[in-house]
């Protein structure tokens, strides 16, 4: 299957919460939807895939290149 980024095993198997498993990620108890929790795990995982998540403009940043 070529080079597929690592947040795509997890979020095809379970979603964004098994994201936030997966990563070990930082996490409140309850979020509006399933859209909410995926976006906040993307933020999280920014600066770890900056490659597989972008463009920065999407979460609100500028492009400092």
């Amino acid at each position: 299957m070529g080079n597929v980024a690592p947040i795509i095993g997890p979020l095809l198997t379970g979603g964004p919460a098994e994201m936030i498993w997966a990563f070990d990620l930082p996490h409140e108890d309850g979020y509006v939807d399933a859209c909410h929790l995926c976006y906040e795990a993307r933020c999280a995982l920014r600066e770890r895939f900056p490659e597989d998540l972008g463009p920065p403009h999407v979460y609100g940043a500028e492009n400092r290149n």
